[in-house]
């Protein structure tokens, strides 16, 4: 009981959580940057990657919104007010990326990685999860866009990945049971499915000669 009423006080109080792929969708700019500095003066960076508009070096926070204190290397995505850059990612939708995954030919790999996410943001967070590089990101997003009911389209193909290839197994767990949560109960039994590997004419009982 206890637990449940602090989940639902969280859920007032905390911002909700916003996949990257709207983010970007409303970005005036965006790169992938290193944290230099995250004080009362707000937020000094370093473009490691520019994606979208112009290099941003100094932005702020709009109220409520924190990095995490170990913040340092991740994708940060500004709306401008008037003369002043404010970054809209917030604790929970910081995702750190390893230094070691932002060497120069890595960068190349995101730039491509969140250009495509723009165009067509389904298939390239499907192809996302297959890449180390960019795994995290896409099954954050996929996480949290499975969970709109009307993403069915999106739940099927995901389906349609989970009984086709192999997978590590939390991350298969995790997409499996965000892609169920989303789902109508009408809808869940063609996906459980899919994503074993079975089409609607093996699943159909076979009648006698």
């Amino acid at each position: 009981m206890i637990t449940a009423a602090v989940l639902l006080i969280l859920m007032h109080v905390l911002p909700p959580y916003r996949p990257s792929v709207q983010r970007l969708r409303h970005a005036d700019a965006a790169a992938l940057v290193e944290v230099k500095r995250d004080g009362a003066g707000g937020l000094q960076l370093r473009t490691l990657q520019k994606l979208v508009g112009e290099a941003v070096k100094q932005a702020h926070f709009a109220p409520g919104h924190r990095l995490p204190r170990t913040a340092r290397f991740g994708l940060a995505t500004f709306r401008k007010k008037g003369a002043t850059w404010v970054i809209q990612e917030h604790g929970r939708e910081w995702i750190e990326i390893p230094q070691t995954h932002l060497k120069k030919s890595d960068l190349v790999h995101w730039k491509t990685f969140f250009s495509a996410l723009t165009k067509d943001p389904e298939t390239a967070l499907i192809e996302g999860i297959d890449a180390p590089l960019t795994r995290r990101f896409a099954a954050r997003d996929l996480n949290a866009l499975l969970l709109q009911p009307q993403r069915r389209a999106l739940r099927l193909r995901l389906a349609r990945r989970l009984g086709a290839a192999a997978m590590e197994e939390q991350l298969r767990q995790s997409l499996h049971r965000h892609m169920l949560r989303g789902a109508a109960p009408p809808e869940r039994a063609q996906l459980l499915r899919s994503a074993a590997g079975i089409s609607r004419s093996e699943a159909s009982p076979r009648r006698g000669p």
